[in-house]
């Protein structure tokens, strides 16, 4: 039986697995984790639920442990069958996660399933819409969303700070919360823009 002290210990020990199979990714994860814990804050949530976003955040993409090498590192775009492939790294860094029977890590393993979500109900694995969505998990897919922009792919060139919040500001309301949006906003660079619904 785990005790609350494997709790602490998964995170190490999950980012560590992450990094040995993709340096790129894991790195990924830790800026997603620093933008998600302040946006977190920024839209006025308790500690404990901050902690919990970061968190989840910091192991959003480990279900990507699952993905072979050749899809994840491919320096062009991917087909369609090898897309599918990709997009089942949400739910299976979810039963990862699921594997601790801690209630704690339970709520991560749901933010983490939840974070390729879109607020318009397109998105995966459950397509869920709206406030079904947790908020932890719309904070995670603005951070994700950005830091993949801005952090440069093998298959697209980098976007600049202004190409990619246009682009989150455009995508609010359909793939993004406004709410979020405008707090992620704030805190990347202190101003904090108005957006219409």
């Amino acid at each position: 039986m785990r005790t609350s002290s494997n709790v602490a210990d998964a995170f190490p020990l999950l980012t560590s697995l992450l990094a040995q199979k993709d340096r790129h990714t894991a790195d990924h994860c830790s800026r997603v984790m620093w933008f998600a814990g302040r946006t977190a804050a920024a839209l006025g949530l308790a500690k404990p639920t901050v902690n919990a976003v970061r968190q989840a955040a910091l192991v959003h993409d480990v279900g990507k442990v699952h993905v072979p090498d050749s899809i994840l590192n491919y320096p062009g775009k991917l087909d369609e069958i090898s897309m599918e492939l990709v997009r089942t790294h949400a739910l299976r860094g979810e039963e990862i996660l699921r594997r601790f029977p801690e209630r704690h890590m339970r709520e991560i393993a749901t933010l983490v399933g939840a974070h390729h979500e879109r607020l318009d109900g397109t998105g995966y694995p459950r397509r869920l819409r709206g406030e079904a969505i947790p908020l932890g998990a719309r904070i995670i897919a603005v951070c994700d969303a950005f830091d993949a922009m801005t952090g440069g792919r093998c298959y697209r060139p980098t976007w600049n700070y202004g190409r990619a919040t246009e682009e989150l500001i455009a995508c609010a309301g359909t793939q993004f919360d406004p709410d979020v949006v405008t707090a992620f906003i704030s805190i990347v660079d202190e101003r904090i823009f108005r957006i219409s619904s």
